[in-house]
């Protein structure tokens, strides 16, 4: 219902969780769920799925700058280069599921050790950052 999805933003919103996965509801022939009444439209479950992404991203962007404007240092994992940029990410992020660390520049690291990146920007949900201590 419209109650629960209410429900569901508040808490999102409340909560400020940092990383939230989202995700339409699928009809599965097999499931339990599929013999129940009173499914939700698709123009529904797209419109709510688009509110709670978009609640989010707003936290995630208030949390980044706040990493930003204090100068957050991160243990981030080297996991390699993607996009012709050194990638990583740090304890909170998981791999293809949530954002990365983007290094800036062309420091001298070893994917599968950990340096100290210093934050200094961000794109939506990947934070971007200078090496300035490592490995560990």
């Amino acid at each position: 219902t419209e109650e629960h999805f209410e429900h569901l933003l508040n808490f999102v919103k409340e909560f400020q969780l940092e990383n939230v996965g989202v995700f339409e509801y699928s009809d599965e022939e097999l499931a339990y769920s599929h013999r129940l009444p009173n499914h939700v439209p698709e123009e529904i479950k797209q419109e709510r799925y688009g509110r709670l992404m978009e609640a989010q991203l707003q936290i995630v962007q208030r949390k980044n700058e706040e990493r930003v404007k204090t100068k957050d240092r991160l243990h981030t994992v080297i996991e390699g280069m993607q996009d012709d940029k050194i990638v990583g990410r740090y304890y909170g992020q998981c791999p293809d599921i949530d954002g990365q660390v983007i290094i800036e520049g062309s420091p001298n690291v070893n994917p599968g050790q950990r340096y100290w990146v210093e934050i200094n920007g961000y794109d939506n949900y990947d934070l971007i950052g200078k090496v300035v201590d490592g490995p560990k």
